[in-house]
């Protein structure tokens, strides 16, 4: 087993704490959700709310249950149980000062946390996602419920082209195209963040000590994701390209636009995506430890 330090956002971190830092253990040998087959769940009502949670959370669960293989990758059930402890902790909450895992990130149109948990980790059970109830209507309860355990399995936040999404499968194709629009202009500056960081790595070269950098690893690591970058642009702009298709009435040039999008996301589902510990390995920042717990050499560091 290795145990490496990662930031948020990578491995199993809070979701909506940008700055939060995590330990994960990772399991040696192939990944995999630690959630996938089936999950059982408690739901803990600390709130006043006038809604039967216990069926909302069912109704939670059951969406998941029947879209994760479509949505995460890989299939799950959840079962509701009082075992100690559960997989999984639905936890109703009366207000945003309750929230005990990323108080400070929740807003008036987000009121949930939950840690993102990414396949090939190793958790601490239960996992725990807080919801708050309290004068919320019915659905906007169930929503944040579903959000929250979306995170659990590994969904993380990418709003302008979910949004995009959403508004494609209710048809309005119209209002879909400025929101993969922003997506697609978002995605493009990340690839512009990457070549930044590429030419900066350039500096290496004529340093003193230049084997206290893993280069090829760090390029490696560039390459890779300037790749995912250079994909999720081609996914938003094919998106929009086929929103603006659809909205015209071009049926084919819509399903032929919307197929690019799938094979890109496609072809980025495969790829394994280099995280900001990856990258400070490279730079001799994070330290390696082997498998048996030692500390792993690492390029001309000490």
């Amino acid at each position: 087993m290795r145990r490496r330090t990662v930031l948020a956002g990578t491995g199993a971190a809070l979701a909506g704490c940008a700055t939060v830092e995590e330990t994960v253990e990772e399991a040696a040998g192939p990944d995999g959700h630690p959630l996938a087959g089936e999950a059982t769940v408690a739901v803990v009502d600390r709130s006043d709310s006038d809604h039967d949670l216990g069926a909302l959370a069912d109704e939670a669960m059951a969406f998941w249950s029947d879209s994760a293989a479509r949505h995460a990758g890989f299939e799950v059930t959840f079962r509701r149980t009082g075992d100690d402890p559960p997989d999984v902790e639905i936890e109703f909450l009366d207000g945003r000062e309750d929230l005990d895992g990323c108080q400070q990130y929740s807003s008036e149109e987000v009121l949930g946390c939950a840690p993102l948990v990414r396949e090939g980790t190793r958790i601490e059970r239960p996992l725990t996602a807080e919801v708050v109830a309290r004068r919320r209507p019915y659905g906007d309860v169930l929503t944040t419920t579903q959000h929250e355990l979306g995170h659990i399995l590994g969904l993380g936040h990418d709003r302008a082209y979910n949004e995009g999404i959403g508004r494609w499968n209710d048809g309005e194709y119209e209002a879909a195209i400025p929101r993969f629009e922003r997506a697609r202009e978002r995605y493009a500056a990340i690839v512009d963040h990457v070549a930044a960081a590429e030419t900066a790595a350039g500096a290496f070269a004529g340093m003193n000590r230049p084997d206290t950098v893993d280069r090829p690893r760090l390029e490696s690591a560039f390459g890779t994701l300037r790749t995912v970058a250079d994909l999720t642009v081609t996914a938003a702009e094919s998106m929009r390209a086929a929103a603006e298709a659809a909205a015209d009435g071009d049926r084919q040039r819509a399903r032929d636009r919307r197929d690019n999008a799938s094979g890109a996301l496609e072809e980025l589902s495969s790829i394994d995506t280099p995280t900001p510990a990856d990258v400070g390995r490279a730079l001799g920042l994070v330290r390696e430890l082997d498998d048996e717990g030692a500390d792993a050499a690492t390029p001309g560091g000490s």
